[in-house]
């Protein structure tokens, strides 16, 4: 596992709060771009690169403004919102949303099996069984890797964005 973070500075909370739920946003979409999927993951040639949501939207439609007319992996993207995780077949990225906490476990076991990128603010998303996990601590957002279950999957995330972390042990969550 490893850590990143970006310093967002002083601010009052509200518009902290929006700062750092930007970043998230931004972060999603720019993971797209550091992690490799197998081909098998894209069912035709015109198929969209696919972001969903999973529950309360945090972004508040930010992602999908951040994502209009962006391509990734020559495709555009589209982000999905869902109440229940429907599309575990149909997409690159899922977002399990802090309201979906109480499914989590059985979110995680059901995208396990398609080789999706799992993501979340969830606290102890990554030591649970998902991939990638946000920290937020006072002025920064930093993101964990579960390397393992990475690992397990055919996804291949790129060594670049890899080497950006640091050991688990430095960090607190």
């Amino acid at each position: 596992m490893g850590l990143v973070s970006i310093w967002i500075g002083p601010a009052n909370s509200q518009s902290n709060v929006t700062r750092q739920e930007d970043i998230k946003a931004t972060f999603l979409y720019n993971f797209a771009k550091f992690v490799e999927w197998p081909q098998s993951s894209f069912v035709d040639a015109v198929v969209s690169f696919r972001i969903e949501i999973i529950g309360r939207d945090p972004f508040d439609g930010r992602l999908d403004q951040i994502v209009i007319g962006k391509r990734v992996h020559d495709k555009p993207i589209e982000v999905i919102h869902s109440l229940e995780g429907a599309y575990p077949g149909l997409v690159h990225i899922a977002f399990v949303s802090a309201s979906e906490e109480k499914h989590l476990d059985s979110l995680l076991k059901t995208y396990r099996r398609h080789d999706v990128l799992t993501v979340s603010d969830i606290a102890d998303f990554t030591r649970r069984g998902g991939m990638i996990g946000f920290v937020t601590e006072p002025g920064a957002v930093r993101f964990r890797f579960n390397q393992a279950a990475v690992e397990q999957s055919q996804l291949r995330v790129s060594s670049r964005l890899l080497a950006l972390g640091v050991p688990p042990t430095k960090v607190g969550r």
